[in-house]
C-alpha cells in the first residue's frame, strides 16, 4: 500500500509556527492540499491546525519537500496567504543562521524578517491619478463625443491629456467636479487610477544633482583598490572628515550600474537626514527604513525594496532583513557602533549577520569608520577583509588641535567649574567670531546621585539596583533603566532632614552652566529627553546646522558622524566617565567616544580645537586620543586582549538567568554551570573557560534579579552544540527568563 505521504512534488510542507515558546521551536510537517500547492513558496504565511485541540495558528514555510520524515498521517495546511509578508529564501537562511548563532527561537528569528507591519499592512493609503483613456489620437476626438452644451465635460477633456495627473490636485486647482469625472469615465474617455502611497517624511528633501564632485587622489586609490580586490568583504578605515561618505557614493553607483541593489546602513537615525540628502542628490531618492517611521510608511518602504524599485536602501539595522530581491552591496557605515548590537531578542550581531549575507548571497560588505572596532582591525590584518585607507583629511586640511585638560590641576586652582578655563576661553572666542561648539557629555539628567549628608540616605529606584538621577525640567527623579519616577524630596524619607543635597553631572548641568556663563549664546540639547518625540533629531541638526543655535550640548549622540562646518571648539567634559566603566571594551569606547568627537572640529577649513577634559592624563587611551594615534592603541589594545584570551582570540558567551526571584534566578544561574561542566568534562575542548555564577554589575533590574554565567571558549562546534542544549534544558526546567548575548558588554 502506498504512503499516503508520499504524493506529487512539494506536497509536503516544513512549517515554522509564529509563537515564541520553546514548545513551538521546531519545525513541522504538514500535507499541502492540491488546490493550494500553486501557492505553496518558501517564506510565505499559512494557516494550519496545530495540537491536540487543531487550534488555528500561524506559521511560516520554512522548506517544501515531496516526502514526509513520517509515516503518521499528516495533518492538511489550511491557507496560504499569497500578499502578506512573502519572504526571500535568502531571509530563511538569515533566520536559520540566527537561530544557530544567537540561541533564539524560529519565531524570534522571524519577527526581524517579517516585522508585523509587513503582515498587517497597516492602514493603507492610496493616491488617486487621471488622464485620458488613449483610445483616440487626438484632442478633437474626444471632444467630438461630448455635446457642446455639456461644457463642464468638455473642460476636463480641455484641460487633460495622455499624461497622468493627481486627482485631487486637478480636481482642486481647476475647480472640476467628481461627479462630471465620474460621467466621463463611464463613457470610457478618461481613466481614474488608484495606486497605493504613503507620504514619506524625507520625500522630496533633496533635488537630484546634476553634476558630482570630483574624486580626490585618495579616494580614488581607495575605489580603484576596491574594484580590483577579488574579496567581498573590506574595511575601509578612514580618519574623521577624509571623504568616506563620497566613496560610499560611488560604491553604491557601481553596484546600481550593474543593476543590484544596495544597502547603506547607519548607527544612528539622527544621521540620516544629512545622509538621505547626500544620496537624493545624486541618484534621486532612496528607501529609508527605521523604528521612528509610521507603520504606514514603513510598509510603503517594505514594499518599494521588495519589488525591487528601491535601488539604495538608508537605514538603521533592522534594513538588513527586508526583502531585497538582488543585494549587490552592504555599507555598514561608523561599524565601530554599539548600536549594531541588538539588546533584545534575537541579540544579534549586525555585522555577523552581514558577513552571512554576503557570503551566502556573493554581494560586497564594506565596513567603514575612523576607528574600527579591535576585533574588525585584527581581521583585516590578517586578511579576512580587504583593508582600505584613508589616513588625510580631504584638501589636506589640518586637524583640531587636541587639548587634554588636567582637570586635578584645575581643582588646585580653585577651579570647580565643569569646564576648564582654557575650554571656558575658547567657548568665549568661538562665540565672537559667530562660530559654534560642541560639548560632549555621555550622561543625562541634572545630577546622577541624590543622598542626604544627614544620614547618607540616598535615592534609589524601588525596581532597579540603581540611584534616580534628577531631572530639572521635570523636577522629578528617575531610573534610566525601568522608567521608573518620583517627585524630588525636600526632606529626607528617613531622617526628616533637609540637607539633601544633588551630585554628579549630566548634560542639563552643563547645559544650566553654559546659560548662565554664555547668557548670549543659544543654546540646544540633543539626548533621550529631547529626541524622544517623532523626528526630534532631524529637527534638532537642522536648526544647529543652519546656525540657529551656538552650541549643541549632548550625549554621545553628538559626536555621530555630524557634518557641521562651522564647529571650531568640541568639548569632552569628562573623558573618563567611559574609561572608568567595569567593561572590557571600556577603554576602546573611551578611545572611540573622544577620538570621533574630534572628528566633529574643524570640517570646513581645518584646525580648531578639542578639549579632552579627564582626572588620569597619563592614561594610554589618552595619549593615544591626544596624537589621532589608532594604529598605537590598537597595537596596547590587541596586547591586553591576547593575554586576557578576549575577543578575537576566542568569543565570550554570557548566559543570563532572571526572575523575580533571587533564589529562581541563582539556581537557574548554578544548573547551568554545573550541566556545562559536565558536558565538557565528557568532550574536552580547546580555551574553555567557564567563569562562577555571579551578578551582574546591574543585578537587579525591573523588579528581576539577574544573574549571569560567563563563557569563554574558541567557539568549537561541540562547546556551541552543548551551550546551547543545556541553555534549553534549564530555560524550560527552571521555568524562568533566559538569554544569551555573544560577546557582551559589562563584563
Amino acid at each position: 500500500m502506498k504512503n499516503s505521504n508520499q504524493t506529487t512534488s512539494h506536497s509536503i510542507a516544513q512549517i515554522v509556527i509564529n509563537e515564541r515558546g520553546k514548545a513551538f521551536d521546531r519545525i513541522f510537517e504538514y500535507k499541502v492540499p492540491e488546490k493550494l500547492r500553486a501557492s505553496a513558496r518558501i517564506g510565505r504565511i499559512a494557516r494550519v491546525p496545530f495540537g491536540k485541540q487543531n487550534t488555528k495558528r500561524e506559521g511560516f514555510i520554512f522548506g517544501l519537500k515531496e516526502h514526509a520524515e513520517t509515516d503518521r498521517e499528516l495533518k492538511n495546511v489550511l491557507e496560504i496567504y499569497e500578499k502578506a509578508g512573502d519572504v526571500t529564501e535568502m531571509q530563511v537562511k538569515i533566520c536559520e543562521f540566527m537561530r544557530e548563532e544567537y540561541f533564539c527561537t524560529y519565531a524570534e528569528a522571524f519577527a526581524c524578517i517579517v516585522p508585523k507591519f509587513a503582515k498587517k499592512k497597516g492602514k493603507e493609503q492610496y493616491k488617486k491619478t487621471l488622464r485620458l483613456s488613449g483610445i483616440y489620437d487626438e484632442k478633437e476626438q474626444y471632444l467630438q463625443q461630448i455635446r457642446k452644451s455639456a461644457t463642464a465635460q468638455r473642460a476636463i477633456l480641455e484641460a487633460l491629456d495622455e499624461k497622468t495627473v493627481d486627482y485631487d490636485v486637478f480636481i482642486k486647482t481647476g475647480g472640476f467636479s467628481s461627479a462630471t469625472i465620474k460621467t466621463l469615465e463611464a463613457k470610457g474617455l478618461v481613466v481614474v487610477e488608484k495606486t497605493e502611497h504613503y507620504q514619506a517624511h524625507y520625500q522630496d528633501i533633496a533635488e537630484r544633482q546634476k553634476e558630482k564632485p570630483q574624486l580626490l587622489e585618495q579616494q580614488k586609490k581607495v575605489l580603484d583598490e576596491y574594484h580590483r580586490s577579488k574579496k567581498n568583504k573590506f574595511l575601509l578605515h578612514g580618519i574623521t572628515g577624509s571623504g568616506k561618505t563620497e566613496v560610499y557614493l560611488n560604491m553604491i553607483e557601481s553596484c546600481i550600474e550593474s543593476g543590484k541593489q544596495a544597502l547603506y546602513l547607519l548607527p544612528e537615525i539622527a544621521l540620516t537626514t544629512q545622509t538621505v540628502q547626500r544620496i537624493t542628490e545624486r541618484f534621486g531618492g532612496c528607501a529609508v527604513v527605521h523604528s521612528r517611521l509610521a507603520e504606514g510608511e514603513r510598509y510603503y518602504q517594505y514594499k518599494q525594496i521588495a519589488s525591487g524599485q528601491a535601488k539604495v536602501t538608508l537605514g538603521a539595522r533592522s534594513a538588513l532583513f527586508y526583502p531585497y530581491q538582488d543585494l549587490g552591496l552592504i555599507i555598514l557605515d561608523e561599524c565601530h557602533e554599539e548600536s549594531y548590537k541588538s539588546t533584545s531578542a534575537p541579540r544579534y550581531d549586525s555585522i555577523e549577520v552581514a558577513e552571512f549575507i554576503a557570503d551566502q548571497s556573493c554581494c560586497k560588505l564594506v565596513l567603514g569608520s575612523a576607528t574600527p572596532l579591535v576585533e574588525s582591525y585584527y581581521y583585516a590584518r590578517k586578511g579576512r577583509y580587504e583593508m582600505l585607507k584613508m589616513p588625510n583629511r580631504i584638501f589636506d586640511l589640518a586637524l583640531p588641535e587636541i587639548v587634554v585638560s588636567d582637570m586635578r590641576e584645575e581643582l588646585k586652582e580653585g577651579n570647580r567649574s565643569m569646564l576648564s578655563a582654557e575650554l571656558e576661553n575658547s567657548i568665549r572666542n568661538a562665540l565672537e567670531k559667530k562660530e559654534q561648539i560642541i560639548l560632549f557629555l555621555n550622561r543625562r539628567g541634572m545630577s546622577t546621585y541624590v543622598f542626604c549628608r544627614n544620614c547618607g540616605y540616598s535615592e534609589r529606584c524601588v525596581h532597579c539596583d540603581v540611584a534616580l538621577t534628577y531631572h530639572f525640567d521635570t523636577q522629578k527623579m528617575m531610573c534610566h533603566y525601568c522608567g521608573y519616577e518620583k517627585q524630588v524630596e525636600v526632606f529626607c524619607p528617613a531622617c526628616g532632614s533637609d540637607k539633601i543635597r544633588h551630585i554628579g553631572m549630566g548634560t542639563q548641568k552643563i547645559e544650566a552652566e553654559i546659560e548662565q556663563k554664555f547668557p548670549y549664546a543659544k543654546i540646544i540639547r540633543m539626548d533621550r529627553d529631547t529626541t524622544s518625540t517623532k523626528y526630534a533629531f532631524d529637527k534638532i541638526t537642522y536648526q544647529f546646522q543652519r546656525h540657529e543655535a551656538d552650541i549643541l550640548i549632548g550625549t554621545q549622540m553628538v559626536v555621530k558622524g555630524f557634518d557641521f562646518p562651522l564647529v571650531s571648539v568640541v568639548g569632552v567634559v569628562l573623558a573618563d566617565m567611559a574609561l572608568n566603566m567595569p567593561d572590557i571594551y571600556s577603554s576602546f569606547r573611551a578611545f572611540c567616544l573622544a577620538y570621533q568627537a574630534a572628528g566633529r572640529c574643524g570640517r570646513k577649513s581645518g584646525g580648531g580645537k578639542v578639549f579632552v577634559q579627564t582626572y588620569t592624563p597619563e592614561h594610554y587611551v589618552i595619549n593615544r586620543v591626544q596624537e589621532y594615534d589608532y594604529e598605537g592603541f590598537y597595537q596596547e589594545e590587541i596586547r591586553y586582549r591576547k593575554k586576557m584570551s578576549y575577543p578575537p582570540y576566542c568569543a565570550l558567551y554570557g548566559f543570563y538567568f532572571l526572575d523575580e526571584s533571587e533564589e529562581k534566578a541563582e539556581s537557574g544561574a548554578y544548573a547551568f554551570a554545573e550541566k556545562m561542566i559536565e558536558h565538557i568534562q565528557e568532550e574536552p575542548c580547546r580555551v574553555f573557560k567557564l567563569y562562577h555564577p555571579s551578578k551582574p554589575v546591574l543585578g537587579y533590574i525591573n523588579k528581576k534579579h539577574i544573574y549571569h554565567v560567563i563563557i569563554k571558549t574558541s567557539g568549537e562546534k561541540n562547546v556551541k552544540k552543548a551551550m546551547k542544549t543545556v541553555y534549553n534544558t534549564i530555560a524550560h526546567e527552571k521555568n524562568i527568563l533566559t538569554y544569551m548575548q555573544k560577546n557582551p558588554s559589562g563584563v
